[in-house]
């Protein structure tokens, strides 16, 4: 796992002004655009209720940081450090951190790689201080950031783009080359994998000694030993497009994506055994995740997030929204960026630029939206900050908020 709590997006395309993006297929609730669903996740039989206060649009969040003034073009992201006590934001061009207590800037310095520069991640290390992720220019660049959050030594730079960190490995892609990086090696040695197709996804084992990948343009699936770099398996073609693949936590299950919109699930333990298939979705699957225990998938398609439990497989979630009134289709569009929350027991997604949470404790659901005189360029992250009961949100306005709940 990478030791960060991503936040942010990278650079996207102008989308129009959210006012303008709202379809007909949308609740007004005390003036807030909240989708109007035909299933909601529910706790036994009892459907979720609304958390007091919610749903909740921008403007009323307990706190907002941002970095430069906002805007459509910039490369706007932010993370929050493990530790909960620091959020970095990243403008292309420079980092900040913030303490997230005192919401005082402790420190600002240059990436000087001459590129515009996305932060990727964060890791506490054992000496104290962070390590930061940044890319750009075909170019990772890991720097170090001291315990009073100044950059000390030399940045080190791997050719390539990022595919993968987890623990003391690191996986960077350059010219249909993929390699293997130990980063806890003092030369940082380094395994390529060999004969690989054009990947386009990759997953570690929490052990990190295996590889999952999963190619769009060939159409496989594959498993890798770390060590060697080779081949372990290929997983029977499916002759569709693969777009996601995740190996759970507990290291019992790989998943692949199809584009036939289907969801294989094989086991570790027997990787020739027939697989689990989940579906049919509705459309491509744009996204797909374990829960932090591995006993739950979750995956979102055209209007719709469901989770399954394992090692049954069984269906146990829907969030649906209700198409039935509209008459123009083209307003349906994918529930994204899933992440789970406080080891498990939240779940969150984004549907257009507004992002829903449940939590399955207390089944209850929040709502976070623009409102309809803001803008926003791109979608963002979510974290739980557990120390202080709040929800951070990066949203498409370049900008990070605080929720109490």
């Amino acid at each position: 796992m990478v030791a960060s709590i991503f936040l942010g997006a990278f650079m996207g395309l102008l989308h129009p002004a959210v006012s303008h993006s709202l379809s007909s297929r949308t609740l007004a609730e005390d003036g807030i655009s909240v989708p109007r669903l035909k299933t909601d996740f529910k706790k036994g039989d009892t459907p979720a209720k609304w958390a007091e206060g919610y749903p909740k649009k921008w403007g009323s969040e307990d706190y907002r940081f941002q970095f430069n003034i906002p805007d459509p073009s910039d490369t706007f992201n932010a993370m929050l450090t493990e530790d909960e006590k620091y959020l970095a934001m990243f403008n292309g061009s420079h980092a900040t951190f913030v303490d997230v207590n005192s919401k005082t800037t402790i420190s600002t310095f240059g990436l000087s790689s001459g590129f515009v520069e996305v932060g990727l991640a964060i890791r506490s290390i054992p000496q104290g201080g962070y390590e930061i992720f940044t890319g750009g220019g075909s170019t990772i660049h890991q720097r170090r950031v001291s315990s009073d959050l100044k950059l000390t030594g030399d940045p080190v730079s791997y050719p390539g783009d990022m595919k993968a960190l987890q623990g003391k490995r690191l996986v960077t892609s350059s010219k249909a080359k993929f390699t293997i990086y130990d980063l806890s090696s003092p030369n940082r040695t380094s395994v390529e994998l060999k004969n690989p197709p054009a990947i386009s996804d990759m997953s570690f084992s929490s052990d990190g000694r295996y590889l999952s990948s999963v190619s769009w343009l060939d159409m496989v699936a594959d498993l890798w030993n770390t060590t060697t770099g080779e081949k372990i398996i290929q997983f029977p073609k499916a002759n569709a497009q693969n777009r996601i693949t995740r190996i759970s936590p507990d290291d019992k299950h790989v998943f692949n994506t199809l584009g036939t919109g289907f969801v294989r699930v094989y086991s570790l333990a027997n990787l020739t055994a027939e697989p689990k298939v989940l579906g049919a979705f509705r459309s491509w699957i744009g996204t797909c995740e374990w829960s932090p225990d591995g006993k739950y998938l979750a995956a979102g398609d055209s209007g719709r997030m469901q989770v399954w439990k394992f090692p049954e497989a069984q269906l146990v979630q829907t969030w649906d929204i209700d198409f039935s009134n509209s008459a123009n289709s083209s307003y349906v569009r994918d529930a994204l960026h899933l992440t789970w929350l406080d080891n498990g027991s939240k779940v969150s997604w984004t549907y257009r630029y507004g992002r829903y949470m449940y939590d399955f404790e207390s089944n209850l659901k929040y709502w976070w939206t623009p409102g309809y005189d803001d803008h926003a360029w791109r979608d963002g992250g979510v974290s739980f900050l557990k120390k202080t009961g709040h929800v951070a949100t990066t949203d498409g306005d370049s900008r990070v908020r605080l929720w109490k709940i």
